[in-house]
């Protein structure tokens, strides 16, 4: 797979970027800024998939964001987000990018803080706990 270099993009211009990659790519038509968190996990899923995990951890973070953001507390949609967020953690650390790997859980916690998530919610202490086991690279002794 080509490698592209890595482009800086606001919240707003992540979104957007995804949300033209999902319709690219065949998404629903629906007005994508709308769509609940479990289309941006499908679509995350397929492109994982694909092995396409920059584009993927994306799409989980996106959700993750929508879920935080949902309403009082996080919905079950964060669940499957943090979830996913920690298997592209996995395919970070196979391919030695074990700083990727560390950056999805560091950004995790900030977009949680950002949501006004306490610390102690049972979703996101869940998370960050799967988050933070496939954060660093395993140690063999």
């Amino acid at each position: 797979l080509p490698e592209y270099p890595p482009v800086e993009l606001d919240e707003r211009e992540l979104q957007e970027d995804m949300i033209r990659r999902m319709q690219k790519a065949g998404a629903p038509k629906a007005p994508l800024e709308d769509a609940p968190p479990a289309e941006f996990i499908e679509y995350g899923n397929k492109l994982r998939r694909q092995m396409l995990h920059d584009d993927a951890r994306a799409a989980f973070a996106i959700a993750l964001r929508k879920a935080l953001r949902s309403g009082p507390q996080p919905c079950a949609d964060a669940s499957q987000a943090y979830s996913h967020l920690s298997y592209v953690q996995v395919s970070y650390h196979m391919k030695g990018q074990a700083r990727e790997a560390e950056a999805i859980l560091e950004e995790a916690v900030k977009e949680a803080d950002a949501a006004g998530v306490p610390a102690d919610d049972e979703i996101r202490r869940q998370g960050e706990l799967a988050l933070r086991a496939n954060a660093y690279p395993p140690t063999y002794r």
